[in-house]
């Protein structure tokens, strides 16, 4: 997005970032599916989540659980999509095929990992030893 190269632009200026996770802190009178103190992830894009704060409209955002670890509630609008597709759209894979990814120890790798082991496909999967675990 930054390289005005990306799929959806926002109006300029523009702040950065689709994934991420916030806790409410204030809700207007019309609110009627958050509360203070929900976790919430963009339903929108872009959004702009490389940022300390921010003001949105209710149909901006989706409630998210917040008994999960905060990198995964972060990613859970953006990575699964994506895992998803790289599974689905490029190739026809077949349960019992074998495909090989690198940066397997992303949220998108570890994404992949899980829906390929639901379909019956095997994966090699290549990390990086410089990443934390996740």
């Amino acid at each position: 997005m930054a390289e005005g190269t990306y799929g959806i632009q926002p109006k300029l200026p523009a702040v950065g970032g689709n994934e991420g996770v916030a806790v409410v802190e204030k809700v207007g009178a019309g609110v009627k599916t958050l509360q203070v103190g929900d976790w919430v992830v963009p339903a929108i894009a872009p959004f702009g989540t490389w940022r300390q704060e921010a003001a949105a409209e209710e149909s901006a955002l989706v409630k998210v659980a917040n008994d999960i670890p905060a990198p995964y509630a972060a990613t859970l609008s953006v990575n699964p999509a994506s895992a998803y597709r790289m599974l689905r759209d490029f190739v026809d894979l077949s349960p019992g095929e074998v495909i090989m990814q690198n940066g397997a120890n992303s949220m998108v790798g570890l994404a992949v990992i899980q829906m390929a082991r639901e379909m019956g496909i095997k994966t090699v999967n290549i990390v990086r030893s410089d990443r934390p675990d996740v």
